[in-house]
């Protein structure tokens, strides 16, 4: 009986925290998808007619046009990012730690969630920034060397391996690069040390810290 009541208890807290910190970004990005998709239709239709333009004169008129709604589309995305950001990085803190904390058999509380936000939130964000950093120059090399595949042989067989080999690189490193900020979250560790624990976990070792430990 006391067990389902604890049951209970986590299961509203967990909730709680979902729809505190979740929720919110899940609406200020479908708002933004709303308020993108318009600009990106635009620019859809101008790249398509710049692509079938029987001139050079009327194609460079066409894209002068997309590049002005790209840059609003920039301009859009920049404005939504940081509140997106902040929101992201509070709930992948409270739902970290309060995964941490009952794993270990502690009851997750909304005062333990913002106490951890509040002492742990410099730790978590250095590593997030060394994560965009690592997708960054990834996505660049990925994207470099699928068009260096398809020039050389079109769309062939080797563009299509590189391209399925990248993606599936691509998913083992966001894998990776998410253990990091679990430990910068759980341990003491921030920036490219998290990350490196990370992929050390990805390797099959144990947990470091005081969280889930694998058997």
């Amino acid at each position: 009986m006391g067990s389902e009541r604890g049951r209970e208890m986590r299961e509203r807290v967990f909730v709680s925290i979902f729809a505190l910190a979740t929720l919110p970004l899940s609406l200020l990005l479908f708002s933004l998808s709303l308020s993108s998709h318009p600009i990106k239709s635009q620019i859809y239709h101008l790249e398509a007619v710049a692509a079938l333009s029987p001139t050079r004169f009327e194609a460079r008129h066409v894209w002068k046009e997309s590049r002005a709604y790209t840059i609003s589309l920039v301009r859009l995305n920049a404005l939504f990012f940081f509140p997106c950001y902040a929101l992201s990085l509070l709930a992948a803190i409270t739902a970290v730690h309060s995964t941490g904390l009952s794993c270990n058999g502690k009851r997750p509380t909304l005062d333990t969630a913002l106490t951890a936000v509040r002492t742990t939130w410099k730790k978590p964000l250095v590593t997030t920034i060394c994560v965009y950093a690592v997708m960054l120059v990834y996505v660049l090399l990925q994207r470099t060397l699928v068009a260096a595949a398809a020039e050389a042989g079109g769309l062939g067989p080797v563009a299509v391996a590189v391209a399925l080999v990248g993606l599936g690189v691509e998913v083992y490193l966001m894998a990776v690069l998410s253990l990091g900020v679990v430990v910068s979250v759980m341990e003491e560790r921030w920036g490219w040390d998290a990350i490196g624990s990370g992929w050390g976990l990805m390797e099959g070792r144990r947990f470091t810290g005081g969280y889930c430990r694998e058997s």
